[in-house]
Order: structure tokens, then sequence, then C-alpha cells
């Protein structure tokens, strides 16, 4: 049998849903009969886990989707085998580029984040700034972060806290603030 491309090229999209087709490959082969009957399977086993390969047509398809955050590239080693004595084979590599959709929530390293705050500080003095991630390309760059809370006000796009009130170790000597992040995906 004989690809009739060595290399194929594709991309898929996080999104994508479980049994899409991919990309078809091609094999012919010159003989006849059984011998000309071509057989077509993903020799690289690691990635079966989110593709198969339909043995006759040879249409590759989603079987899980896709994590482009756990590997943005797959290269499938497909074989093309004929059912001739001895059967014969040839190899295809399939290039698969994972893009992106927005599929996880932006995120803050820990749980519980500290500041201290000075006693009588100035109304609007910066207490910190909240750093927040996201794992994903799409919607990562315009994170905001929310508050709703009368004695403190963040800035959105850069997530910074600051005091909207002078505060009084002796009134209160702590406060607990919980903080909203979204992204724009």
């Amino acid at each position: 049998p004989v690809f009739s491309q060595r290399l194929y090229q594709v991309k898929v999209n996080e999104s994508d849903r479980v049994d899409s087709e991919v990309i078809q490959v091609k094999a012919t082969d010159k003989d006849f009969g059984d011998n000309s009957r071509i057989s077509y399977d993903i020799v690289s086993k690691p990635d079966k886990e989110w593709f198969a390969i339909d043995e006759i047509t040879g249409y590759i398809s989603l079987v899980k989707p896709p994590d482009r955050e756990r590997r943005e590239f797959v290269m499938l080693n497909i074989s093309a085998k004929d059912h001739g004595t001895p059967p014969l084979s040839s190899h295809a590599l399939v290039n698969i580029t994972v893009l992106d959709s927005n599929d996880n929530d932006p995120y803050f390293p820990n749980d519980v984040i500290q500041f201290n705050i000075s006693e009588n500080n100035k109304n609007g003095s910066m207490i910190g700034k909240l750093l927040v991630y996201d794992k994903d390309l799409i919607g990562s760059d315009d994170i905001k972060c929310f508050i709703k809370n009368k004695n403190f006000r963040i800035e959105a796009h850069s997530c910074m806290l600051y005091a909207n009130n002078v505060f009084d170790r002796e009134e209160k000597e702590k406060y607990s603030v919980k903080v909203i992040a979204m992204d724009g995906g």
C-alpha cells in the first residue's frame, strides 16, 4: 500500500464533539483481490486516547475531547496494511494541532490570600495585587476581578485591591473579602 501523502496536517478544537471526523487518510494498492484490500490502524498507542481510525475508510475521528492544556500537538503514526500473504504495510504521519477553547475558569493560586494594611491608613490606599491565572489562551488576556464589599474596591483589569475606608484595629482586626475572577472568553 502507498499513502497519497506521507504527512497529513489538520487542526481540531477542544470543543469539537466526540465522533466528529477529523481527517481521512488514503492509501492505494496496485494488487488485486485480498492483496489490494487495505486496513488502517493508529500505531502510536498513547494517541488512541483521543482519536480512532475506521480501519476500512481511513477516517480519523475523535473518541474523547482533546485537551490543549495537556497537549497542543499530536502526531499520529498510521499504518496501512494489505491482506496479502505475507501482509505488506506502509506508514504516514498525521500532525494534529489542538486549538484552544475557553474551557477553564480563571483561578487564584491559593484559596486564601492575606494582605496587611496599616492602622489609620489613607482612604484609597493600595492593599495589594491579586494574582489570577487561566490555563486557556482564549479569554486569559481579559481577566477581571470583582468584589461586593463597601470597605474595599478592586480595579477590575489589574485586580489591585484598595481600601475604601480608614481602618482602626481596635474597631475591627480582620476583614474577609470574597473576590470573583472572570475571563473574557
